[in-house]
């Protein structure tokens, strides 16, 4: 048994009760606390609240570790928890444990090390089983032993009453805005978000896939930006002589802008801050979707400029040319858009020919009706 006692304030003292045998911390008196739970909803049991004293234990051991042998058992219990969380995370994408496994290898090599104090007073081998010793946090933070036990780490134990809330007006509009690429990084955020916790093996799979497009995204925003460079140097579009700019040369202006604030933003690493912006994840979604719909918006605005000066310098007989072919290239940049958002010309098709026919119906009932 052992009494921790700290100074709080003049006159005030904190204290807890540490009792090796059981290995957990307690006080004769009733206490409450939120902090002492690890912040976990919803603990009810006191075979569940026994995880958490027993983390704190652990902890206390961590904080003070001198004079104390190092147990076995623990040591024991550490190696085999390692090693199941291993072997889980081979086999399944959704483990619970928030390791990755050069983490648990280089874990493993350092119990390995350990073993040889079993049963010494070592401050340095006890200071680190209290600090790796995660086995009955995790069994806590996942409601091990409870019923609704946490099972995968995309499963989530809390109703989330926000999920049918309307979404601000700004937000909606940014959304078409940008081409509804926030409404689908704010799902990818919110699976990787479980339980307001973060799973950090989703979590950095998310950054790698983030960074990966971002890359993509940068090279195309430099091509994308030399060509509009290039273009406004062709002899007629961006005359400095004329105060007054045609319709094609601030179309371009307008392309060359967005891709350089895709190039800008792409080059930006540190996007977790944006997630306490003005409107949370919502706010990191927006500022995840900016790099690629300004390339688009970059790129459509080279279309129109393109269009604009095709049809304002190319004759009758030109155009006659001109005109199928550029429709038919419109034709072929659009499709993979409309089928990628369900957009089937067959469907529309088959539409349009029911509407037609439903219409027919109509009319022919109203003139027979008329007749009788």
């Amino acid at each position: 048994m052992e009494l921790a006692i700290e100074k709080l304030s003049e006159g005030v003292f904190g204290y807890y009760f540490v009792d090796h045998d059981a290995q957990i911390i307690f006080w004769p008196e009733i206490v409450k606390s939120w902090e002492l739970m690890l912040y976990v909803r919803g603990v009810v049991d006191k075979s569940h609240m026994r995880y958490a004293l027993e983390a704190q234990y652990w902890k206390h051991c961590a904080l003070f570790p001198n004079m104390r042998a190092l147990p076995g058992q623990a040591v024991n219990c550490l190696q085999d928890f390692i090693s199941y969380a291993y072997s889980d995370l081979i086999m399944s994408q959704t483990s619970v444990f928030c390791f990755d496994l050069d983490e648990l290898s280089n874990m493993l090599s350092v119990v390995d090390r350990v073993k040889d104090n079993i049963e010494k007073v070592n401050e340095y081998s006890v200071c680190i089983v209290g600090m790796r010793f995660n086995p009955i946090r995790v069994k806590f933070i996942n409601f091990c032993g409870q019923p609704g036990a946490r099972l995968d780490s995309n499963q989530r134990l809390y109703d989330s009453y926000g999920e049918n809330k309307s979404k601000p007006i700004l937000i909606r509009i940014l959304n078409v805005a940008l081409f509804n690429s926030p409404r689908i990084y704010s799902e990818s955020i919110e699976g990787v978000l479980v339980d307001d916790s973060l799973v950090i093996p989703m979590w950095k799979n998310f950054i790698d896939q983030i960074t990966s497009k971002w890359n993509s995204v940068l090279l195309f925003s430099t091509v994308m930006l030399g060509v509009d460079i290039s273009f406004l140097a062709v002899p007629g579009v961006d005359d400095p002589s004329i105060q007054i700019k045609p319709a094609t040369t601030t179309v371009i202006y307008l392309s060359t802008l967005c891709a350089m604030g895709s190039l800008v933003i792409s080059l930006y690493k540190l996007i977790i801050s944006m997630s306490r912006s003005l409107f949370g994840v919502e706010g990191l979604a927006i500022m995840l979707s900016l790099p690629f719909a300004l390339l688009v918006w970059g790129m459509m605005f080279f279309v129109i400029g393109l269009s604009i000066f095709i049809f304002h310098t190319t004759d009758i007989v030109e155009l006659g040319v001109v005109i199928p072919i550029w429709a038919a290239v419109l034709l072929l940049m659009m499709w993979p858009v409309l089928v990628a958002g369900n957009f089937h010309v067959s469907v529309v098709a088959a539409s349009v020919w029911a509407g037609f026919k439903s219409w027919k119906d109509i009319v022919q009932c109203m003139v027979t009706t008329r007749g009788q």
